[in-house]
């Protein structure tokens, strides 16, 4: 083994490596957190975090377990990486877009910098059963 680093509580699927560095995602406390790391010497170049959406147990009629699942899981979708931008779903049901660069001049090092989120539950009326653990996919300008 090259490194190992332990971030937050829980830790879930494969990282994703790409033009050196290397992002996972996982929970620390209640919170989701999405991590990057340098890929040849384990130190950790920037981190976003975001508490989880309060949902409640029934939406539109329908039962679902959701409402206590986004403060247990955390993020764990799978990143995808395009170029300058890493994308992945958060357990808010959003679809978050961060500069693979982290943080903009001037901000608080160790930061990541939001580029976009889009709602998926506001924008398009959808919701998980049980997490928002999609995985975004890239294909040619679209994604």
């Amino acid at each position: 083994m090259k490194w190992g680093v332990k971030i937050g509580v829980a830790f879930y699927g494969s990282p994703t490596v790409a033009g050196g560095q290397v992002f996972v995602r996982g929970r620390d406390g209640q919170d989701g957190i999405f991590v990057c790391f340098d890929a040849a010497t384990g130190r950790r170049l920037w981190q976003w975090q975001a508490a989880p959406r309060e949902i409640p147990g029934e939406i539109g009629g329908f039962s679902i377990g959701l409402a206590t699942i986004p403060h247990q899981i955390g993020v764990c979708s799978t990143a995808a990486v395009d170029g300058d931008r890493v994308y992945f779903v958060f357990n808010r049901c959003d679809l978050v877009c961060l500069d693979a660069a982290g943080q903009p001049p001037g901000a608080k090092a160790g930061r990541a910098r939001v580029v976009w989120t889009y709602d998926m539950m506001e924008q398009l009326g959808v919701f998980p059963c049980d997490a928002s653990n999609g995985s975004p996919l890239i294909v040619g300008d679209l994604l």
